[in-house]
């Protein structure tokens, strides 16, 4: 294995202009759950609002989309404009 390791090493030397081999981390899907409760943490939206109003739960049946920070947050308004409840509480920290 050593010898295949200073092989590979040997040739990615002479062809990247990376002084490093790179390692590539595989990407794993993040639950839905676990985006929109960060992007609304990060928009000051705590727990307590998100457990009173089940927003969470409400999202997760609700959306359909990327499971990206960006399309979740691009969601919220129209979320929120089903979700009556969800808007009330929501709607100083999304407006």
């Amino acid at each position: 294995m050593n010898l295949l390791k200073r092989l590979w090493s040997t040739i990615v030397s002479r062809t990247s202009t990376a002084p490093e081999l790179a390692v590539v981390e595989e990407v794993q899907d993040v639950p839905i759950e676990e985006i929109f409760v960060r992007v609304c943490t990060n928009h000051g939206v705590g727990l307590k609002i998100l457990e009173q109003t089940n927003a969470i739960q409400l999202f997760v049946e609700w959306f359909e989309g990327d499971t990206t920070d960006e399309c979740v947050l691009g969601c919220i308004p129209e979320f929120m404009a089903h979700h009556p409840s969800v808007n009330a509480k929501f709607q100083r920290f999304f407006s």
